[in-house]
């Protein structure tokens, strides 16, 4: 958004791809080592499936597509159906409960301000994984086929099924 800059502000433009942790790291050390009981240090974490997951800084009116930019956006295995939020919540006896929201990531993109919702202090977004992403393999078919090479299969594909594929048996 269009923030005002004040004489003391620093900005960090990270290029594609660069490792953020480290700049990162160093900013929230110094908010934390500037807090006090009175005006506690606030962050919020993402993690799962994002190029750069960690903690990050809670801003002033700060919602969900404020944090998937800050961790660099959806990674191509992201399940955009649905992410998890876990908020933290201190009641005023002093103990902590654990709500657990279901977010639609995918109206979210669309622009939905109501799915985008105003992330509150230690807030944890979780990016769920496609089911069965990582449960692609290859298979290479060498030797006397009509056409040896590489084959990605699909889950409870059979041998045959693969040499069928590459051509058969010569």
């Amino acid at each position: 958004g269009n923030s005002l800059l004040h004489q003391s502000d620093h900005i960090t433009v990270f290029e594609l791809g660069m490792v953020r942790s480290a700049a990162i790291k160093a900013v929230l050390l110094e908010l934390e080592a500037q807090s006090t009981h009175d005006d506690p240090f606030q962050m919020v974490k993402i993690s799962g499936q994002i190029p750069a997951p960690g903690s990050y800084p809670l801003e002033a009116d700060m919602h969900i597509s404020d944090l998937l930019r800050a961790g660099g956006g959806l990674s191509a295995a992201a399940f955009i159906a649905e992410a998890e939020l876990t908020r933290y919540i201190v009641n005023g006896k002093g103990s902590r409960t654990t709500v657990l929201i279901a977010i639609d990531l995918a109206a979210i993109r669309a622009g939905s301000a109501e799915a985008d919702l105003k992330l509150a202090p230690f807030d944890y977004l979780n990016i769920k994984e496609i089911p069965a992403w990582a449960d692609q393999f290859e298979v290479e078919i060498l030797g006397e086929v009509r056409f040896p090479g590489t084959y990605p299969a699909r889950p409870g594909e059979t041998l045959s099924s693969v040499l069928e594929r590459a051509g058969g048996m010569t």
